[in-house]
């Protein structure tokens, strides 16, 4: 006798979300980063990482530096990514809400994601332009990954592929080495 049981959707219904990092190496002057592209399960689909030298000089300033530095990085990652995800998810260090919205700019629903305190709930979700209408995939998407505890674990997923990808840069980085602008 068969055991019924209820089939969860494909995940292609369910759609995907992408997850972008930045970060400046300061001594080596370099920005390295990362879009991890992941379904509703939080099962990785793709992960597409850069670098570039970041502009140095007398001429720039260390805010320009980077402010300049994460939006070339992070449309080099959108160009390359070969998914169109649902949803872009990002971290307060990439960058303040207005420098998201006024410099990355995406088409797509993005959320700034504030990990929760150690041993508190979920964290904060700050929308960068509209949140998603209720009937988009988005919104969906969003609350499995909250369900599922994926709204911050990603992020460490992709940084440690950064740091085996650039383990010579990923040295220098710090989380703190992030644009403000």
């Amino acid at each position: 006798m068969p055991v019924p049981y209820h089939r969860p959707p494909p995940a292609a219904q369910e759609g995907c979300a992408a997850f972008l990092d930045v970060a400046y190496a300061r001594a080596q002057h370099t920005l390295i980063g990362a879009i991890l592209v992941v379904d509703a399960r939080g099962e990785p689909l793709e992960f597409v990482y850069t670098r570039a030298e970041a502009p140095t000089g007398f001429m720039w300033s260390e805010t320009q530096t980077r402010s300049v530095g994460v939006a070339a990085v992070a449309r080099a990652l959108f160009e390359a990514c070969q998914r169109e995800p649902d949803l872009l998810l990002c971290l307060p260090q990439l960058g303040s809400v207005e420098y998201c919205k006024r410099e990355l700019a995406p088409a797509i629903p993005f959320v700034q994601v504030t990990p929760a305190e150690e041993g508190g709930a979920t964290g904060a979700l700050t929308w960068i332009g509209n949140p998603p209408d209720p009937r988009m995939r988005a919104t969906g998407l969003l609350q499995s990954l909250t369900d599922r505890g994926f709204l911050v674990e990603p992020f460490q997923r992709l940084r440690a592929g950064l740091e085996e990808v650039y383990p010579e840069v990923a040295t220098g980085w710090d989380s703190r080495d992030s644009v403000r602008a």
